[in-house]
């Protein structure tokens, strides 16, 4: 078995009928502020967890204002208008 190619910073998700890569760049992190989402799809929601699954912030935009939270680490749920999701962990100083 080879490689035939490698994505740096990306998630490959598998279906039945298709293939897709999201690349995803998630900024600054760690972070004491605001973190930016820049991805290559359409962002349809963002929803920011605990470590312990708690919910603490959903929305639609590609900006997080984290200042007013504990540091820490945190998970951040990504779905795209393509009905596919990320997960991508965020350190809050």
């Amino acid at each position: 078995m080879y490689v035939t190619k490698i994505y740096k910073n990306s998630l490959v998700t598998l279906s039945n009928d298709e293939i897709t890569t999201e690349e995803v760049a998630i900024y600054p992190n760690p972070t004491k502020y605001v973190i930016r989402i820049q991805a290559n799809q359409n962002v349809e929601k963002v929803v920011l967890y605990t470590v312990l699954g708690e919910e603490m912030f959903q929305s639609s935009k590609n900006t997080i204002d984290m200042s007013g939270m504990s540091q820490g680490m945190y998970m951040l749920q990504i779905e795209f208008s393509n009905g596919s999701t990320i997960t991508k962990k965020i350190i809050k100083k």
